[in-house]
């Protein structure tokens, strides 16, 4: 029987991921699964969907529906089923329910995991075949490959950012963690630079401390902010890194790079002994920039709605 989630299903469906997503290298926490759920900005209850039999929760799913860009867009941001009720229609039933209610809310495509900008993965892990192997028959696309980067926080991978910031202030580059006085600065130039990453951004505003440097071009009088990095704008606590973001214009000084290694740097003073770099483009620049590592694959599937 599908019926709504409630936030008393939270240990629920946080032992369910631990069942059915083992391959997260992260620790399963009730905190970590509301913040995919109830604790997100877009939350719609009627999106939040569990399957029961018997009195036990055998799976569920998260649904939203925004809009995004200019289009009206969903996923299935979280999805799990219980490996020993597989096969018995539970993952097909709330997924059907899923789209049908997207679908009534107006959007024209649903993806699979990749809920921009509250995501846990970019996608589906190849590995997981069962689960490839059930939105490919429910025709679901597979529109491309996404690809998180590791980084080993031990080796040291940030080396003397104190300095680099000290020979970037030579040359007019203002180089230091956001305060929340920068707020109105940041999202305005997000809205013209990396109009997609504004949620993130703003999300790092809630950390404390905020988890978000920037770098602010201070040449010939100038107060002009020309890049970011960011952590923890969501799996907050888990060892998640990004994103990064500088201005074309202004590429080419080492500021993205310095960045990089700050927010590095607290993860590591935070106690991670490792980094996740997700969804990445430029991996070349990750590999010299902090000697990172290709590690997970995801098939970004995707599907029309009636």
């Amino acid at each position: 029987m599908i019926r709504p989630l409630t936030e008393s299903d939270l240990p629920a469906m946080t032992n369910l991921c631990a069942k059915a997503l083992p391959l997260e290298p992260l620790t399963w926490t009730p905190a970590l699964v509301r913040e995919k759920s109830f604790g997100d900005r877009d939350f719609d209850p009627e999106l939040m969907l569990g399957f029961e039999t018997g009195g036990a929760l055998r799976g569920f799913a998260v649904g939203v529906a925004k809009d995004h860009l200019g289009e009206r867009r969903a996923w299935t941001r979280l999805f799990a089923v219980n490996p020993a009720w597989m096969g018995q229609g539970i993952g097909t039933a709330l997924i059907d329910e899923v789209e049908r209610r997207c679908a009534a809310r107006g959007a024209t495509r649903i993806g699979v995991m990749d809920a921009i900008p509250n995501y846990l993965t970019p996608g589906v892990d190849f590995r997981y075949t069962p689960a490839i192997c059930f939105f490919t028959k429910r025709k679901y696309e597979k529109r491309g490959v996404n690809t998180n980067l590791m980084c080993d926080l031990l080796a040291d991978p940030y080396g003397d950012c104190d300095a680099a910031i000290v020979n970037l202030g030579k040359k007019g580059f203002e180089v230091r963690r956001a305060e929340a006085t920068d707020r109105a600065m940041c999202a305005a130039w997000a809205e013209k630079e990396f109009k997609g990453w504004m949620e993130e951004i703003d999300a790092c505003f809630k950390n404390d401390p905020i988890s978000l440097w920037i770098c602010v071009d201070r040449r010939e009088g100038r107060r002009e902010m020309i890049g970011f990095s960011a952590y923890d704008s969501n799996n907050l606590d888990t060892g998640f890194y990004g994103p990064l973001g500088v201005g074309p214009a202004t590429r080419g000084h080492g500021a993205g790079a310095l960045l990089t290694r700050l927010c590095l740097r607290d993860q590591k003073r935070q106690g991670h002994r490792q980094a996740v770099i997700p969804w990445v483009g430029p991996v070349r620049f990750y590999q010299k920039t902090c000697g990172a590592w290709m590690d997970r694959q995801f098939w970004a599937f995707e599907k029309k709605l009636a």
